[in-house]
């Protein structure tokens, strides 16, 4: 089982993040190439890195609306796409 953590103590400015993602280790080791200053790594050499980063690089994301269109509506999102493709070319 691979897992991630992040944990922040209120009033910090910082937090750390414990990661095997490997989209995630990737990511951060970008960062960290990228901002050596900001990002300290401890890589575990294992799958696994922890990582102390900026938590205002943190958002949480707010999830998708579901939205449920009526027929009607549907055919008239594909005839102004349809529009809107012509238009391009």
């Amino acid at each position: 089982m691979v897992e991630t953590t992040v944990e922040r103590v209120q009033g910090e400015d910082y937090c750390n993040v414990y990661t095997g993602e490997r989209k995630f280790v990737n990511k951060i080791l970008e960062l960290h190439k990228e901002y050596p200053n900001e990002v300290i790594i401890t890589d575990y050499g294992d799958g696994y890195l922890s990582a102390h980063v900026p938590y205002d690089w943190f958002r949480f994301v707010k999830p998708p609306t579901k939205r449920n269109y009526t027929e009607e509506q549907r055919k008239a999102m594909s005839e102004r796409m349809k529009k809107a493709r012509e238009s391009k070319e």
